[in-house]
């Protein structure tokens, strides 16, 4: 079955089949469901036409501001990259990691040497000219 562009299968319960739709997660797909009255045991197959459209409709629902309440697919990719750009942009701490090819949130005490040392070889050597022969 298709809902939204994402190929969802049938034969899983919808509480675990909604998250295989890009930015929803198990604790969102539970919020979704709660809020339409829909059991979390039922599978996809097992879902009547009025139940399906319900929770398309709630997942295209827009608020005041004509923005997607839920952000999903390519809406969801659009936000991450804009957030990411304007990190870099204003040059804040995360922003100029970022653009070093770092993590944010540490975990570089003991590995964050190999991996510069790493990415400034690999970038390197992709950026010399090849030479055949001696000469």
């Amino acid at each position: 079955m298709e809902i939204m562009g994402f190929n969802i299968p049938e034969k899983k319960r919808i509480i675990i089949a909604l998250t295989y739709i890009k930015g929803i997660g198990k604790s969102m797909s539970k919020k979704i469901l709660n809020s339409l009255g829909i059991d979390h045991n039922k599978h996809i197959n097992q879902l009547e036409n009025k139940e399906i459209n319900l929770l398309i409709n709630t997942l295209n629902k827009k608020d005041e501001f004509n923005n997607y309440i839920y952000k999903i697919g390519n809406e969801l990719d659009v936000e991450i990259i804009g957030n990411i750009k304007e990190k870099v942009l204003i040059r804040s701490r995360s922003g100029q990691r970022l653009m070093l090819g770092l993590t944010l949130r540490g975990r570089t005490h003991s590995n964050g040497k190999t991996a510069k040392k790493n990415k400034r070889k690999n970038f390197n050597d992709s950026s010399k000219k090849i030479k055949k022969g001696k000469g």
